[in-house]
Order: C-alpha cells, then structure tokens, then sequence
C-alpha cells in the first residue's frame, strides 16, 4: 500500500523540479525525499526517475506515477472534505471558548435547537489559539472576549459577564463597595479549574496570590461554604440556572473594577455557518 506521503513528495517534486526546491516546500529533509522515492519504486517494481551523479528526473514511468498521485491526493482531499461536512450537518459541534460561561450557554441553545447534538469542546485562554483553530477547520464556532480584528469570518456579539470577589464578611475589605485587583494582593483564593482566559488574568493582575484550584463546581461550592478564605463570583455563575448556586451566607460580593474582567463575549464562525448561527442564537 503506497502512503500518503510519498504520493505528495512525488507531487511536489513534479511541482518544483529538484529535490532541494521540494525539501523546501515540504519542509522535509533531502534524504528522506529520496529515501521515499526509492521505496516507492520497490514497491512498484519499476524505475520512477532518470538519475545521474547529481541530477533526479522524472522518467515517463514517474511522470504517469505523478498524474496518478495528483488524482488520489484529489480524491483523498475531496473525501476529507466531504466527511467533515457531512459531520458538521449531522449535528455535531466543534467549540472553542475564551471562558467556561459563554461555552456553557451556547451549548444549552444549541440543545434547545437540535436534538441530541454531540459536542467537540476546548476552553482556551487567548483569542489567537481560538481563532487559529477556526482557520483551520478545528473548531465551527469560537468565542472570544473582543471582537476579532479580521474579515476572514463572521462576529456576533453574545453577552457580557463581569466579575466579583467573593469574601467572608469578617475579611479586612469586605466593608469595600468595589475593588481592583491589585488590592487582593498576597491572598490565597479558592477558585475553578478550568477558567480559560480568566485563570490568566486572575494570576497576571493580583501580586503574590496562590490559588487553589478544583475540577468540580459542586466540590467549589462545598468547600467555598465552609472555608474562610475567598474566591470569585460572576453575574452568570449568581444567576444562571446552569451551574449549582453558592451559598451566599456569611460572604459578601464585591465587583471588581479592572476593564480586564469586565468582558463582552462575542460568537465567530466561517461566514458558511452564519444562518446556522442566527438559528441557535435567534430562538424566540
């Protein structure tokens, strides 16, 4: 069985015309060009190139192998294509998020427009990643927390979500009636695993913090209710039916002021996805 990969070395050297233009384009190293070519001529039982003390070319056998390669590179790229697709329309979902909030809330509407969708998710912690993964093919909708500077897809914007400390009420700045982050130096919080961009910003903005972290939101919540040390709230997790809702006893939320966790979110797709887009996020 002839491999991938020898087929597109033999395409590209068709393209190039010398071994070291085609190392060049494929990124592959001289000897294992030539070690593949000789291997598909083992395998096929006949002579591919014309060869000489320092020259490689195609021979007629090698440029017959070449239209040959092309047609199942063609193929091979077309079936690709067409399984993705047929993926895609089949109810399956490919999300990368910013935060774990608005990946939560876009996979509710789309299990209240679809039935039994199948997700494919990853949190990130920088729009570049996610925007990246979109270009190539990785994920169908990404959400960033600012609006993408490109033309190459389409942006709708989602929902904001602002962040709050949460503090016992016997904390020294709990009497505050807002704070910055800087102010919550040297402070041990307690806090979810998986924040995307958020675990980020948390560790960058507040000097000489330790966090500890859980995996579990109903383990948070439990261990948030009986321990004295802080942690942090948004609007989403206060009011959203989605997550467990905090004991807010003996604690008290304090918004924060940084413009870094005060985020609007906003949904980016190909262009090709815009109406189904609209169609999940549209429900009356």
């Amino acid at each position: 069985m002839i491999e991938t990969y020898i087929l597109q070395n033999l395409a590209a050297f068709a393209e190039c015309g010398t071994l070291l233009k085609t190392s060049e384009k494929l990124h592959v190293t001289q000897p294992a060009i030539t070690k593949s070519f000789k291997k598909l001529e083992m395998q096929l039982g006949i002579p591919l190139f014309s060869r000489t003390k320092n020259t490689i070319t195609l021979n007629a056998n090698g440029k017959l192998a070449v239209k040959y390669a092309r047609q199942i590179l063609s193929l091979q790229t077309e079936m690709e294509s067409r399984l993705i697709q047929l993926s895609k329309n089949a109810q399956h979902f490919s999300i990368g998020a910013i935060a774990p909030a608005p990946l939560w809330q876009l996979t509710e509407l789309i299990k209240k427009k679809y039935d039994k969708p199948q997700f494919k998710t990853k949190i990130l912690d920088n729009n570049k990643d996610l925007l990246d993964g979109l270009h190539t093919g990785k994920f169908d909708f990404a959400i960033l927390n600012e609006f993408p500077q490109t033309e190459a897809f389409y942006a709708k914007e989602f929902f904001s979500e602002h962040l709050y400390v949460f503090l016992p009420q016997n904390h020294r700045l709990a009497g505050r009636t807002s704070l910055h982050l800087a102010e919550l130096a040297g402070e041990t919080f307690i806090m979810f695993a998986d924040l995307g961009f958020w675990s980020r910003i948390k560790k960058d903005m507040i000097p000489d913090a330790k966090f500890i972290t859980q995996k579990e939101m109903t383990d948070l919540r439990e261990i948030l209710s009986s321990s004295t040390l802080p942690g942090f709230v948004t609007d989403f997790s206060k009011e959203s039916h989605l997550i467990p809702a905090y004991a807010t006893e003996n604690r008290v939320e304090i918004p924060l002021l940084d413009d870094e966790v005060n985020v609007t979110y906003y949904i980016v797709c190909p262009f090709e996805f815009i109406n189904r887009l609209k169609e999940i996020t549209e429900q009356s």
